[in-house]
C-alpha cells in the first residue's frame, strides 16, 4: 500500500543533523519529519516514499518539546541554509555531541564519550557564504536553496553571517542587474550568473567570486573596481 499523502500521529524519538525528527510509521519504516524535535508528538503527512524510509512534513505539533523556541529568522521554515533555529541553543549543543558519538559508534565502531561542544557565538559566526542566484522582475536576487531542492528562497539577512556579507552581495547583484546580466536557468541551460561566493578572513578582508555559466564575466574589471571602491575590505575578485 502506498503511503504518500497519508497522515500519521507520530512520537519523535530522535533528530538528525539536518534537523529532521525521527519516528516509526505503523508499517515499521523510519519516518523523517521536517522541523520536528525529539520528545514531541506530531501530526505529519508523508510526502516522499522510499524503499526503506519516508519523508514527512510537519502538519501539527500535538505535544511540543520544552527545547522548542520561536525561530528568529523569517526564512527558516522554507530555507535550507541551517537546521536548528527552532531549537534552544544548549539543546543544540547536546544534540551535536550525540551526533558525534553516534557516527563514531556506527561508522568508526568505537564506543567514545564525547564532551559537549564548546559554545561560541550563536550568530554571525560563518566566514563563508555561497548564494545561488535567481531572477525576477526586479533583476537578480540571491538566497538559499530550499531543503532538498534547487528552489531559491530569498534571504537578505542571514543571521549566521555578519551584515557586511549581505551588503556586498546585494551591491554586486545590483551592479550586475543594471548591466543586464541574466541568472543561470537549470532547465534551459542558459543564463550567466550561477552563484556568488564570499569568504571573509579573521582580519575582515573579503574574497568575492562570481560563479558563471561561461568562460568570461563581462565588465569584470569594472565590477571589481566599483565593488572595491564601495567596500575597501574586498581585496580579491574572481
Amino acid at each position: 500500500m502506498k503511503q504518500k499523502n497519508q497522515f500519521y500521529e507520530l512520537e519523535i524519538t530522535d533528530i538528525t543533523s539536518e534537523g529532521f525528527g525521527v519516528s516509526k510509521a505503523p508499517d515499521g519504516k523510519t519516518v523523517f519529519v521536517s522541523l520536528a524535535l525529539k520528545g514531541e508528538r506530531v501530526r505529519a503527512k508523508i510526502i516522499k516514499e522510499y524503499k526503506s524510509y519516508y519523508i514527512a512534513r510537519l502538519e501539527e505539533i500535538l505535544r511540543a518539546s520544552d527545547d522548542r523556541v520561536e525561530p528568529d529568522c523569517k526564512a527558516f521554515t522554507q530555507c535550507g541554509g541551517c537546521a536548528f533555529r527552532h531549537l534552544d541553543y544548549s539543546a543544540e549543543l547536546e544534540a551535536k555531541r550525540g551526533f558525534v558519538e553516534s557516527v563514531m559508534k556506527r561508522i568508526g565502531k568505537q564506543e567514545l564519550s564525547v564532551s559537549t561542544p564548546l559554545s561560541g557565538d550563536e550568530d554571525a559566526y560563518r566566514n563563508k557564504l555561497m548564494l545561488p542566484v535567481g531572477e525576477n522582475g526586479d533583476g537578480l536576487f540571491a538566497g538559499f536553496y530550499a531543503r532538498h531542492s534547487h528552489r531559491i528562497v530569498p534571504c537578505e539577512e542571514c543571521r549566521l553571517h555578519s551584515g557586511d556579507f549581505t551588503e556586498i552581495a546585494q551591491a554586486l547583484l545590483g551592479m550586475m542587474s543594471l548591466r543586464g546580466f541574466r541568472a543561470y536557468d537549470e532547465k534551459s541551460g542558459k543564463g550567466l550568473v550561477r552563484h556568488i561566493y564570499l569568504r571573509r578572513t579573521r582580519e575582515g578582508e573579503f574574497c568575492v567570486c562570481v560563479v558563471i555559466n561561461g568562460k568570461k564575466l563581462p565588465f569584470a574589471e569594472k565590477l571589481a573596481s566599483e565593488l572595491r571602491e564601495r567596500f575597501p575590505a574586498v581585496v580579491s575578485f574572481l
